[in-house]
C-alpha cells in the first residue's frame, strides 16, 4: 500500500522547503545545458505564479529548492517538474 504525503499547507507568504528527484532510467540533469534549461523553467515558473526563490540546490539527480510562495505552489511545481 503506498501512502501518499499529507496535502500541502500553502498560502500567500508561506515558506517551503522542496525537493524532487529525477526518476530512474531518465535522462538526469547532469550537465550545463540541462541544468541551464531548468533554470530558464524555474525563473519563468516563478514569474508566472508569484513565486519567490530563496535558495536552491542543483544536484546530478534531483534538486532542493527554498520557496516563499503567493498560494500557488502546486501549480509552481507542476510547470517546473
Amino acid at each position: 500500500m503506498v501512502m501518499a504525503r499529507p496535502k500541502r499547507v500553502d498560502f500567500k507568504g508561506a515558506h517551503h522547503h522542496v525537493m524532487t528527484r529525477v526518476v530512474p532510467g531518465c535522462p538526469s540533469l547532469d550537465t550545463h545545458t540541462a541544468w541551464a534549461l531548468f533554470k530558464f523553467v524555474l525563473k519563468e515558473a516563478a514569474k508566472k505564479f508569484g513565486v519567490k526563490i530563496h535558495a536552491y540546490a542543483l544536484l546530478g539527480n534531483h534538486y532542493h529548492l527554498v520557496l516563499e510562495s503567493d498560494g500557488n505552489l502546486g501549480k509552481f511545481m507542476q510547470k517546473v517538474n
